[in-house]
């Protein structure tokens, strides 16, 4: 998924998202997406989908890292944790960030539903 970004493979790097449940990790949107239909729901989803592929919604899912590097893994046949330290390089420094991904498996593959960033500092 992080390689798919940093190379703009926006299909690849969607893949492997639950966009819904991304959308919905948000209290805002979460308040929102209950009050429509189901047919406004399934337009909603579509439209944060490419609200992350212009860049357009403010998620730091799709931030466009400078390097990164998987630090742990765990997993169970339907729950995974992948964290990673992601580097994201300014004019006069490289900001490091902790991303912890929580993934389930559903019909044979890996999505990332839900994910959470931590600041661990500059370099």
């Amino acid at each position: 998924m992080l390689s798919a970004r940093q190379r703009g493979q926006w299909n690849r790097f969607l893949l492997y998202l639950d966009v819904e449940s991304l959308l919905r990790a948000n209290p805002a949107r979460e308040r929102r997406y209950l009050r429509l239909s189901e047919e406004d729901r399934r337009r909603e989803v579509q439209d944060f989908r490419e609200q992350l592929q212009q860049q357009t919604v403010e998620d730091t899912i799709n931030v466009v890292p400078d390097s990164y590097e998987i630090v742990r893994t765990s997993y169970t046949p339907t729950e995974g944790r992948v964290v990673a330290l992601l580097r994201f390089r300014y004019d006069n420094f490289t900001e490091i960030k902790e991303y912890t991904y929580f993934l389930r498996r559903e019909n044979g593959y890996w999505e990332i539903y839900d994910y959470n960033v931590t600041n661990v500092g500059t370099e």
